[in-house]
């Protein structure tokens, strides 16, 4: 199991409860290089300067928040111990598996100091919750619901010197490839319409074939992960967290989060 983040290129805190081939990626690489050396000839440097500025207190900023993502597995029952991990210890709180129905209502989920974005699935299990502290201007999303992807929940947040998306997402490892192609889209949207902004994707992606430290896929170059992986290099995000962060019993593969990076 694979776990994500994808987020504004910075280093800011996270904390992760424990809870194609090398010749494509260079070519890829290298065209990347290309199109972000393609800046205007006749820009002066003060707007040079002035945009240096802007970005660097654009950095500062998403540097400066907590963000904190775990599977839970069902938080149902499991409240009171979220709430003593992370009230007043971070401002932006990612949960997958949230097992969350229509019979559970909004109070049994709530944090204190924060506001509530819920996706349950109508099946049993899935479900993702995003929490977004009070002390931020935070608007849902809806943006991305009709594309069909599963369990997915999204938010705009303003800070002082630029928009932030964040979303959660949990893509079970039994998806359909249906759901598969509905995360796809959904990715290319996100990348689309965040273009001019920020974005940070937390979520449990399973896809353990997929290696951002080598940038390397074991699969084939049409694969569902090859996909993933050239979506995410086309996106310009960027991996930050490349150590496991738990392994269940029974598992081979790596339960890792992972952070990506998006910021045009």
């Amino acid at each position: 199991m694979i776990s994500f983040i994808f987020a504004i290129n910075s280093k800011n805190t996270v904390d992760a409860e424990a809870a194609g081939n090398t010749e494509t990626v260079g070519s890829r690489i290298e065209e990347q290089t290309v199109k972000r050396r393609k800046w205007p000839n006749n820009c002066c440097d003060q707007n040079s300067q002035t945009k240096r500025i802007l970005i660097n207190n654009e950095v500062q900023e998403i540097n400066s928040l907590r963000c904190f993502y775990t599977n839970a597995s069902s938080v149902i029952g499991k409240m009171d111990k979220l709430s003593s991990r992370v009230v007043n210890e971070y401002d932006v709180i990612g949960i997958t598996e949230s097992w969350g129905a229509s019979d559970v209502n909004d109070a049994e989920l709530n944090l204190p100091g924060f506001h509530l974005f819920r996706a349950d699935r109508r099946t049993r299990g899935g479900g993702v919750l995003l929490y977004v502290s009070e002390s931020l201007n935070a608007i849902r999303l809806d943006d991305f619901d009709s594309i069909g992807f599963s369990d997915s929940v999204w938010c705009k947040v303003r800070l002082s010197s630029i928009k932030l998306i964040v979303g959660v997402c949990y893509r079970s490892p039994a998806s359909s490839c249906d759901n598969d192609y509905a995360l796809l889209s959904l990715f290319r949207s996100v990348g689309n319409i965040a273009c001019a902004d920020g974005c940070m994707i937390m979520g449990d992606f399973n896809l353990p074939g997929v290696d951002f430290g080598t940038f390397s896929v074991d699969g084939a170059e049409d694969s569902f992960a090859a996909q993933v992986f050239d979506c995410v290099m086309d996106n310009y995000w960027t991996q930050h967290v490349r150590n496991p962060t738990r392994f269940r019993g029974n598992q081979t593969g790596l339960s890792l989060m992972t952070q990506m990076c998006l910021k045009n």
